[in-house]
C-alpha cells in the first residue's frame, strides 16, 4: 500500500480534518481556513481509511459503496492512529501536531495551562523540586538536571554520564540528585549550579527515589533495594523489598516518603511497603488495590498514594486504627489511569493522572483541570504561587505551568 505522507504543514491540516470526522469534541474546533502554505499532498492506495471532511471521503472511493465504522477519538489518539494507518512522521512533526491540538482542541478549564519551556536532547521530565529560591528540573534522556532560567526556558546545570536523573531531594543544605542507567550514582550541590558527584551505589544498576527520614537520606533503587546515608557519601543497605529482584521497571522504588513517623516506599508493580525504623520493612497496601504504588503527597494530615493501573488514589490518615480508603478512580473515559505525580499547591492536592491533571479541595471531591499531552505527567511540584509539571512531547521534554495565580497557600503539610 502507498503511505499518505505530508509535509509539517500538511500534518496540521490532517489533524484537523480527523477531528472533524472522528467524534465530537470537549470544545469547538477552530474552523479550517486555506492560508498560504497550508498544503496536503496525498497518494492515494484506493483504500477508505474512513476519513471525511464536508461528507466527502478524502481517499475518494466512499462512492463505491463501502462502509466504515468511525469511532469518537480523544485528541491524545490522532497520532497513534494515524501512525497505526501508516503514516509516518518525525518527531518534530508529532510535536507539531500535538501542540495543534492541544491548543485548537482543549477543553475548558477552571484553571489556564501554558507551556514553561521544553528541553532539548531529553524527552521526559521525572522530577521537579525548588531549592534556593529556584526551580530544578530532572530530566530522561540525557542524563541531566537544569534549571528554571531567569528569561524563557530552562538552563542546563548538571549533565551525568546516565540515562536519567531522578530524585532531587535538599538534604543538610544541599541539593541532592541520583542517576538511573548505567550506574546509580548520588551528585549533590548547594548552590545548584555547582555539582559534584558524592558516591555510587556497588551492584546497583540505578537509583530512582531519594527520600529524607530521621535526619538520614535514603535511596529506592531499581532493584527494589533501599539504602540510608547519613552524608550522601557512605551509604549502607537498609533493606531489599523484593528479595532477588533485578533492575526491571516493575521492580523500581518510585518514592521514599515519611508520614506519621514510619517511611513509605512505594514499588512501581509491588505495593506499597512501610518501615518505622528504616531498616525493617513489611507490606502495607490495601488487598484490593491496584498492585503498583507510584505517585505520594500529604495533604491535610493524610498520605495519599496514587496506583500504576486504574487511575486509583488512596488515602492514609495518622493513628494506629487508621486503613487505607481509596478517595479517586479514574473512570469513564480514562479508566486505564496511572497516576505518576501529586502535588500540594495552596488549598488543593493535584493530581496527575496519565496525560490529564486533577485537583480536590478536601480529599474527596475532584475535579479535572488540565489535558497536558497525551504521556503521562511524570513530575508535579509548587513553585512561587503556580504549579509546574513535567511531561514528554517527543522530541523533548516539555514542562507546563498554571498560567494564573492559585489559591492562597496552605492545606498542605509534611514531616
Amino acid at each position: 500500500m502507498t503511505r499518505l505522507r505530508f509535509n509539517t504543514a500538511g500534518w496540521l491540516m490532517m489533524a484537523a480534518v480527523l477531528f472533524i470526522s472522528v467524534g465530537t469534541l470537549r470544545a469547538q474546533p477552530t474552523p479550517l481556513t486555506n492560508d498560504a502554505g497550508l498544503q496536503l499532498v496525498i497518494d492515494r492506495c484506493g483504500a477508505c481509511h474512513g476519513l471525511t471532511l464536508k461528507d466527502r471521503c478524502l481517499t475518494g472511493d466512499c462512492a463505491t459503496g463501502r462502509v466504515h465504522a468511525v469511532t469518537p477519538r480523544p485528541w491524545d489518539l490522532v497520532v497513534p492512529w494515524m501512525r497505526a494507518l501508516g503514516c509516518t512522521m518525525t518527531d518534530a512533526e508529532q510535536a507539531s501536531i500535538t501542540g495543534y491540538l492541544m491548543t485548537h482542541y482543549a477543553a475548558h478549564y477552571p484553571v489556564r495551562w501554558e507551556a514553561a519551556g521544553s528541553v532539548a536532547g531529553g524527552w521526559n521530565v521525572v522530577a521537579l523540586a525548588p531549592f534556593r529560591g529556584r526551580l530544578f528540573a530532572g530530566i530522561e534522556g540525557n542524563g541531566s538536571v537544569v534549571r528554571l532560567a531567569d528569561g524563557p526556558g530552562w538552563t542546563p546545570v548538571l549533565t551525568t554520564p546516565n540515562y536519567t536523573v531522578y530524585g532531587l531531594v535538599p538534604f543538610r543544605d544541599q541539593l541532592y540528585a541520583a542517576t538511573n542507567d548505567p550506574a546509580a550514582e548520588i551528585w549533590s550541590s548547594s548552590d545548584g549550579e555547582h555539582w559534584r558527584l558524592k558516591g555510587r551505589l556497588a551492584g546497583e544498576k540505578g537509583i530512582i527515589s531519594l527520600g529524607v527520614f530521621k535526619n538520614r537520606l535514603y535511596a529506592g533503587t531499581a532493584r527494589a533495594a533501599i539504602y540510608q546515608s547519613t552524608d550522601g557519601i557512605n551509604w549502607s543497605p537498609a533493606g531489599r523489598l523484593l528479595p532477588d529482584a533485578g533492575p526491571a521497571y516493575p521492580n523500581w522504588v518510585r518514592f521514599l516518603v515519611p508520614f506519621a513517623g514510619a517511611l513509605y516506599a512505594g514499588i512501581e508493580h509491588g505495593g506499597l511497603y512501610r518501615s518505622d525504623d528504616g531498616a525493617t520493612w513489611r507490606p502495607d497496601w490495601p488487598a484490593d488495590a491496584q498492585p503498583g504504588a507510584r505517585g505520594a503527597a500529604l495533604f491535610r494530615g493524610a498520605l495519599y498514594v496514587g496506583a500504576t493501573a486504574g487511575g486509583e488514589i488512596w488515602q492514609r490518615r495518622a493513628g494506629a486504627n487508621a486503613r487505607w480508603a481509596r478517595v479517586f478512580s479514574a473512570q469513564g473515559d480514562h479508566p486505564s489511569g496511572y497516576v505518576a505525580s501529586l502535588a500540594v499547591l495552596g488549598d488543593f492536592l493535584y493530581a496527575g493522572v496519565s496525560g490529564r491533571v486533577y485537583r480536590t479541595r478536601d480529599g474527596l471531591q475532584w475535579e479535572e483541570v488540565g489535558h497536558l499531552g497525551p504521556y503521562t505527567i511524570e513530575a508535579m511540584a509548587p513553585f512561587g504561587d503556580r504549579l509546574y509539571a513535567g511531561t514528554a512531547l517527543p522530541p523533548n521534554a516539555r514542562i507546563y505551568r498554571m498560567s494564573e495565580t492559585a489559591p492562597p497557600q496552605g492545606g498542605g503539610d509534611g514531616q
